[in-house]
C-alpha cells in the first residue's frame, strides 16, 4: 500500500467557497451515513469496513467535537456559579476539585497529531522531490503556503464543525439532502450570502468567546485573591 502523490488530471477540484463546501458536505454526509448498513454486512474485507467507518466518523466527529465543547463549557459555568464543597463527605481532609492536566495535554497532543500529520506528510513529500517542489514555487513558498493553509484551516474548522453537526442532525431526522449543485465559478461570495450562511456560526462563536473570557477573568481573580 502506498500514497500516490503524483497523479495528474484525475481529481475533483475543491468547491470555490466555504458556502459551497457546506453544500457538498450535505450530500457527502448523507451518503457516508447510509454506509452504516454495510459496516457489519457479510462478505466485506476488514479494510473495506474500516474505510466505511472512516467515512462515517469523518462527519460524526463533528458531533463529538461539539459535545466536548458544550460539556466543557457547562462544567466551566458550573464551577463559576456553584461553590465547591470541600467537606461534602465527613472527613478531616478536604476533597479538592481535580483537573487531570496530563490527560488533557495527551488528548490535545494526539488530536493535533491526527490533524497535522497529513499536512506534514504532504509538505515533506513535495520537499523531498525537487522537481515537484519547484512546481509549488520552491521550498520557501511551499513552506509559507503550507503554514498559511494550516492557519486558515484552523479558522474555518469550527464553522465546518457546526455545519456538519446540522447536516448529521438533518440526516438522522430523515430529511433528504436532494442534489443541490455547488458553484463552479471563481468562488466570489457576496456579503449578503456570507452573512446569511454564517450568521448563526458568528453568534455562537461570539457567545462562547465572551463566556470563556468572563470565566477566565473569574479564575484569574480567584487565583490573585488566594
Amino acid at each position: 500500500m502506498r500514497f500516490d502523490t503524483d497523479l495528474k488530471a484525475s481529481y475533483e477540484e475543491a468547491p470555490p467557497s466555504l458556502v459551497d463546501v457546506i453544500v457538498r458536505d450535505r450530500r457527502w454526509c448523507q451518503g457516508n451515513l447510509q454506509h452504516k448498513a454495510f459496516v457489519f454486512a457479510k462478505g466485506f474485507h476488514f479494510a473495506t469496513r474500516l474505510h466505511l467507518m472512516s467515512g462515517i466518523m469523518s462527519y460524526l466527529s463533528a458531533v463529538f467535537w461539539l459535545m466536548l465543547i458544550v460539556v466543557g463549557f457547562a462544567l466551566a459555568v458550573q464551577a463559576y456559579f456553584v461553590r465547591p464543597e470541600y467537606f461534602a463527605n465527613p472527613s478531616l481532609f478536604p476533597t479538592w476539585p481535580v483537573f487531570d492536566f496530563e490527560k488533557a495535554r495527551s488528548l490535545f497532543i494526539v488530536s493535533m497529531a491526527l490533524v497535522l500529520a497529513p499536512k506534514v506528510y504532504g509538505w515533506l513529500a513535495a520537499m523531498l522531490n525537487i522537481r515537484r517542489c519547484m512546481q509549488f514555487g520552491g521550498p520557501i513558498l511551499l513552506t509559507l503556503s503550507t503554514l498559511v493553509e494550516t492557519v486558515l484551516s484552523a479558522l474555518y474548522a469550527p464553522i465546518l464543525m457546526l455545519s456538519q453537526f446540522q447536516v448529521v442532525y438533518d440526516v438522522f431526522k430523515g430529511r433528504d439532502s436532494g442534489w443541490k449543485p455547488q458553484s463552479r465559478d471563481d468562488g466570489a461570495t457576496s456579503w449578503k450570502v456570507a452573512a446569511r450562511a454564517h450568521c448563526s456560526h458568528t453568534v455562537l462563536g461570539v457567545v462562547l468567546a465572551s463566556g470563556a473570557s468572563v470565566l477566565k477573568s473569574r479564575v484569574v481573580l480567584l487565583v490573585v485573591a488566594n
